[in-house]
């Protein structure tokens, strides 16, 4: 069964069962952006449903396969009937769309392939690896793919619900990441500064600064980069000053560094215009993603704002990216960085991409090193 969603003359094809289409939306998906929006867990399966499907396969996606196809319609017209009824809303439509990128990407992101040798090696040093198993071929083996939640923090920042989670292992891990072929790389794309950048990004200010926090240094008379840093999660995130006051020997010295540093990301304005949203119902990061954290809490708003748009940014960039190239295969998304495996034939080429990405005007470097 495939239906179609459809948003003023705009179609968006949903499947029962089409898991490895691109741009197929699942009804998980559908759940998951509903959550979205409407701050409530919705689920269209019953417990039921839900319990047989586990006992028989870990693919949740296979729930279709298990149910009549009268309860298989009714379970999904009255999940495009929720959607059609959310859309309504001007703000929840235009997130969608947004939104519907990041999760194609997502959806499309290859299973990642290792050394087992390497990958038992790792296992044994870190806990976090323990419980992650893969299909084992003679010297290499296949990980399951990775399922991730755009819904599961208040944010959107990723979380992985299903498949190895790099996101919470260490870095060294990914040494065991491997090519399919002997003529690609496995390559990590990582954001530089990515959250102070989309800070400057929402303050619209294009100028092209290099080293965000070497230009702070300079700017406010800053002796070292770490303290440039510690200022900057002030000025953003309020976090406590006292790490910059033992830093800077001075409680005078550091508030006026917080209050420079406060100034060039324009975050006064910044907070006016949350507040702003926030007496209108509810505050959204620059993509129109709902933030009700910060809608009731204003000591976070700015945080949550910044964290989220950086979130969406990231993901929607490395999809940009990849378009881009077709013999790249994109395999994890790390929070700003992206695990890529890139045919030599391109390397070249592709590193040249990476450093030309820009938004708004605002240039968003990366580091490129291959694993």
């Amino acid at each position: 069964m495939d239906l179609c969603l459809k948003i003023k003359g705009e179609a968006f094809r949903v499947g029962e069962f089409a898991p490895d289409i691109p741009g197929r939306l699942m009804l998980e998906d559908l759940e998951e952006f509903l959550s979205i929006v409407s701050g409530d867990k919705h689920k269209f399966l019953s417990t039921a449903s839900k319990k047989m499907v586990a006992a028989i396969t870990h693919d949740r996606r296979l729930w279709p396969l298990l149910l009549k196809s009268t309860q298989r319609q009714r379970i999904v017209s009255e999940a495009l009937k929720a959607m059609n009824c959310v859309l309504e809303d001007e703000n929840a439509l235009e997130y969608f769309k947004v939104w519907h990128k990041i999760r194609t990407f997502l959806s499309s992101l290859s299973p990642v392939r290792v050394d087992t040798v390497r990958w038992r090696t790792m296992r044994e040093k870190f806990t976090t690896l323990r419980g992650i198993t893969f299909n084992s071929h003679a010297i290499t083996g296949l990980l399951s793919k990775t399922v991730y939640s755009t819904s599961s923090t208040s944010t959107g920042r990723l979380t992985i619900v299903e498949g190895p989670n790099f996101l919470v292992s260490p870095a060294e891990s990914r040494s065991a990441i491997i090519p399919t072929t002997s003529e690609g790389r496995i390559v990590s794309v990582d954001f530089i500064s990515m959250e102070p950048r989309v800070a400057l990004l929402c303050a619209e200010d294009s100028n092209d600064f290099g080293d965000v926090y070497t230009h702070l240094m300079s700017m406010c008379e800053i002796g070292s980069r770490s303290a440039a840093k510690l200022a900057t999660i002030s000025a953003l995130y309020g976090a406590s000053q006292a790490k910059l006051i033992e830093t800077m020997g001075s409680r005078a010295k550091a508030k006026s560094i917080i209050e420079n540093v406060r100034r060039f990301f324009c975050v006064e304005k910044l907070e006016i215009s949350l507040a702003h949203q926030a007496s209108r119902g509810v505050v959204r990061n620059l993509f129109g993603r709902p933030l009700r954290d910060a809608t009731a809490q204003p000591r976070v708003r700015v945080n949550h704002f910044v964290q989220s748009t950086a979130a969406d940014l990231a993901v929607l960039l490395f999809s940009e990216l990849c378009a881009k190239f077709d013999r790249v295969r994109p395999l994890l998304v790390i929070h700003d960085a992206l695990i890529v495996e890139v045919p030599d034939s391109v390397m070249g080429e592709f590193e040249e991409a990476c450093r030309t990405i820009l938004c708004g005007g605002v240039s968003f470097p990366t580091t490129v090193d291959t694993l």
